[in-house]
């Protein structure tokens, strides 16, 4: 006997092949016709153009790397552990 499992999968594999099928068939004999095409008038597209010409810029800018400069208000510890040291023998 066939196990309910196998009847699933089988009912599943049909449902899709019919589909498809379906889908070929009237994909083929329905004109598309009434589908509208999208054709911006050339104001939009300057100004979409111009609208991601800005974004990419901005976006480069934002994550382009920036040169590595070393902070003046930095403490060198080697130098100041020794005057500490220093200072602690002197006592």
């Amino acid at each position: 006997m066939v196990s309910n499992t196998a009847i699933i999968i089988i009912v599943l594999v049909a449902s899709l092949g019919s589909v498809s099928l379906a889908a070929a068939f009237f994909g083929s004999i329905i004109d598309n016709d009434y589908v509208v095409r999208m054709d911006p008038s050339m104001e939009q597209r300057q100004y979409m153009r111009d609208a991601r010409l800005r974004n990419l810029l901005r976006l480069e800018a934002e994550f382009k790397p920036r040169p590595w400069r070393p902070k003046s208000n930095l403490v060198d510890i080697e130098n100041e552990n020794q005057s500490t040291m220093s200072e602690d023998m002197e006592e």
